[in-house]
């Protein structure tokens, strides 16, 4: 009987694709998630079916809970942001995503901020790096007649954790988008 890896690659991003384009669309991501760090041979095919229409929902900004002193936590937002900049790659086959904003700000932890407040420099959720990145990015892409991108009250929002902003460097990476839905949800 032949084996996954048996399998023409064809055939396999063929599933891949199909996979994600499946009324669960939870367990697909996750499915597609499980084999991109599972499998070496086929992380590219999976990566790429992940990331060719993305949605996030509003429960895709629900806290993780780093510790016993408190909430906060990245979103799926904060993290594909991060995952852009570091892989451009994947940002150009992005054909599609749809996305709720909500008022909330993304970014550090909980107890990032207690510990900034005793005047102690340790940051676990690593959102320092993501806005370094960010900054990095709008610092070195430029408009068609010349000026960069970078702006300061642009900067400030994405340091702050603004879901608009970080969506806004998500577009600027993006520039093969076919599809574009964003609901801004102002319920909390």
């Amino acid at each position: 009987m032949p084996q996954l890896n048996d399998l023409p690659l064809e055939l396999l991003e063929m599933v891949a694709y199909r996979t994600r384009t499946l009324t669960n669309a939870t367990s697909a991501y996750h499915s597609l998630r499980q084999l991109a760090l599972v499998c070496r041979r086929l992380r590219q095919t999976a990566q790429e079916a992940l990331h060719r229409h993305i949605i996030i929902g509003i429960s895709d900004y629900e806290p993780f809970f780093d510790d016993d002193e408190g909430g906060g936590g990245e979103s799926r937002l904060g993290s594909l942001v991060r995952t852009f900049l570091q892989r451009p790659d994947l940002a150009t086959i992005v054909k599609g995503l749809e996305v709720n904003i909500t008022p909330r700000h993304i970014g550090y932890f909980g107890r990032c901020y207690i510990y900034k407040d005793r005047g102690k420099d340790y940051c676990k959720c690593y959102w320092d790096d993501t806005v370094e990145l960010c900054k990095n990015f709008l610092l070195m892409t430029k408009f068609w007649n010349g000026p960069t991108l970078y702006d300061d009250q642009w900067m400030q929002n994405i340091e702050d954790g603004s879901q608009l902003a970080v969506l806004g460097v998500i577009l600027a990476c993006t520039y093969g988008l076919e599809t574009l839905v964003v609901d801004r949800f102002s319920g909390f």
